[in-house]
């Protein structure tokens, strides 16, 4: 009872992990929505409220959500991780196949070989290999985070000072981010200005994917040892 049992979590497990692993791989960090409220991005001030700003000098509005999705650097960058990210995900489903493959050989074992014991390392085998992948795709899933917030970071800064000069040559005093303002004249939008300025400065940034750093393991399973 204790073997089938046991038998039959490893083969749940392995039937979840093409769900589990297209899950990690697949939800890239640039593709979550921008929400008005929400933190402005690394590398960005806070904005004071449009009514906060200086009523005796210039301001200007600026969408940065959109700058970081549409200038040239940051598609570069979502092009190179895209790519990578499609050939872990090629790299995974192999294995994910090998892994099936395998479940299915140790459900042909279970039925046909009545030594107890060979099932039962068997089992150990598959567990372990499955493991192994999941600490692989957590590998992989930060790697891809990393190289993004790292990449994304060149494009802010590059950002940050195509605003810093901008604001100089037009004597602003505040810029503030567009989803934050409760009301401005539209005139006040230097976005495209902005856009085109950074993408005239910085139009590739190369993206690295570092996999020497360890993923946090799994804790490993402790064995059940076969009733007689």
């Amino acid at each position: 009872m204790t073997r089938r049992k046991n038998s039959a979590s490893i083969s749940a497990r392995v039937s979840k992990a093409a769900t589990l692993l297209a899950v990690l791989l697949a939800l890239p960090a640039w593709a979550e929505p921008a929400e008005t409220g929400k933190a402005a991005p690394v590398g960005i001030a806070p904005p004071q409220r449009l009514e906060a700003a200086p009523s005796n000098g210039r301001i200007a509005v600026i969408d940065v959500q959109r700058i970081l999705q549409e200038s040239r650097a940051a598609r570069s960058v979502q092009k190179q991780l895209e790519t990578q990210r499609a050939k872990f995900q090629a790299e995974i489903s192999g294995r994910e196949k090998e892994l099936n493959d395998a479940d299915n050989e140790l459900k042909e074992l279970r039925n046909t070989n009545k030594d107890g014991d060979a099932v039962t390392e068997k089992e150990q085998q598959l567990r372990q290999r499955f493991m192994e992948m999941e600490r692989d795709v957590q590998t992989k899933r930060h790697a891809l985070d990393e190289g993004f917030t790292k990449s994304m970071g060149v494009v802010r800064d590059n950002l940050l000072g195509v605003v810093d000069s901008l604001a100089q040559a037009k004597g602003l005093q505040a810029v503030l981010l567009k989803q934050q303002a409760l009301w401005y004249e539209p005139t006040l939008d230097i976005t495209d200005e902005v856009l085109t300025r950074l993408n005239a400065k910085i139009t590739d940034v190369p993206v690295k994917i570092d996999l020497s750093g360890a993923a946090v393991a799994p804790t490993p399973e402790k064995p059940v040892p076969a009733k007689p």
